[in-house]
């Protein structure tokens, strides 16, 4: 669905000369990206209408984007499959909270951030088979 709309996209501007055959592969690219992050930001702001929890989604966003850019990590093979774990990382995160807020003090909560910032600290950028960095892009992914 995504692909077919680009497609359109592309062909129009084709047609109207704003792009060249040879800018065709890396337009593609980057339209059917930013489509993919606007469908999982829609969606996680329906999450955050259903559960009311407007701040903490979008502090969540915020964090969780430029993080996920920088460090690296799983990356699934199939749009759908990013999008189902995307966003049932944020129900969990929600979940998570309502029980640690519930449940414990902030002595808890901040204890769990120090140790999930130290293995992002220690581990991070992280390739996989789906997005392999060059140990170039690790040095300046770490730089950074």
């Amino acid at each position: 669905m995504i692909e077919n709309l680009v497609d359109k996209i592309i062909n129009k501007q084709l047609e109207e000369n704003i792009i060249s055959i040879e800018e065709v592969n890396i337009y593609k690219y980057g339209y059917i990206l930013v489509c993919e992050v606007f469908v999982n930001i829609i969606i996680a702001l329906i999450i955050a209408g259903i559960s009311g929890k407007w701040l903490l989604v979008i502090l969540f966003l915020i964090i969780y984007i430029p993080l996920r850019s920088f460090c690296g990590g799983w990356h699934a093979d199939k749009f759908w499959k990013c999008t189902i774990y995307s966003n049932l990382i944020i129900v969990l995160m929600l979940i998570n909270i309502e029980y640690i807020v519930d449940r414990f003090n902030n002595i808890v909560f901040l204890s769990n951030f120090i140790i999930c910032s130290i293995c992002i600290f220690c581990f991070a950028p992280v390739d996989t088979k789906t997005k392999l960095i060059s140990i170039d892009e690790k040095k300046y992914i770490v730089k950074r």
